[in-house]
């Protein structure tokens, strides 16, 4: 299993940090009081240079580039995602680690990562996916990355299709609603804001096995039916 990985680096002490939400012990699975979810809790010493990561999604403010790359201690919630209610659960844990201090969030499964005021940005309502998906460009086709952690495959379009931007839209859309509606087989189609696509079986993936890109589900094309 491809586990749910979130890292938050932290100003202050790790143990101090997790004390606020009723955890006294790391390297083990925990009950949060006031969440269903029991993750496993890890912490760790900080890392040179973090807000490079963080920067290569969101341009950083000075403060924020600093406080990142001057972060005492990076603490771990790890586990798993089966269905839409405990990714609410996860949203929700997140949004309390950085309201509690939590300098940023980074998603250990797909790369993707932001600061405390970037995350407060997203519309979790619509599309809770949002913050925890990246994004794979081959010399033809844009990928989501982190759909594996989900236990879904990751979803395609050729480049041909739009803009990066408008790509990463449509992608993103349609990731979300894949997993709120627990899943999505070839043939199937999907009405976006964007259109309807339909999806197709991607029969390869255009990275080795042993890369970080690669899903063992594969993944799915979204062809323009209409729109």
């Amino acid at each position: 299993m491809k586990f749910f990985t979130l890292a938050f680096p932290l100003a202050a002490d790790a143990g101090a940090f997790l004390e606020k939400f009723g955890i006294r012990e790391v390297s083990k699975a925990v009950s949060i009081p006031g969440y269903s979810l029991t993750p496993e809790v890890f912490a760790q010493a900080a890392v040179p240079a973090l807000s490079e990561i963080f920067a290569e999604h969101e341009p950083l403010a000075e403060a924020e580039r600093e406080s990142l790359d001057a972060h005492s201690a990076l603490v771990f919630l790890r586990g798993a995602v089966t269905k839409p209610s405990e990714l609410l659960e996860w949203n929700k844990l997140a949004g309390a680690f950085l309201e509690a201090g939590a300098l940023g969030v980074y998603a250990e499964h797909s790369g993707a990562a932001f600061t405390r005021a970037a995350f407060q940005t997203f519309d979790l309502e619509s599309c809770p996916l949002e913050p925890w998906l990246n994004f794979v460009e081959t010399a033809k086709e844009l990928y989501t990355l982190g759909m594996e952690a989900l236990g879904l495959p990751d979803l395609c379009a050729s480049l041909t299709a739009g803009s990066r931007d408008s790509l990463v839209d449509l992608l993103q859309t349609a990731a979300c609603e894949v997993f709120l509606s627990g899943g999505a087989k070839s043939g199937e189609k999907l009405e976006t804001e964007l259109g309807i696509f339909e999806l197709r079986s991607e029969p390869a993936l255009p990275f080795p096995k042993a890369a970080p890109e690669w899903n063992r589900f594969h993944a799915l094309r979204l062809v323009r039916r209409s729109g």
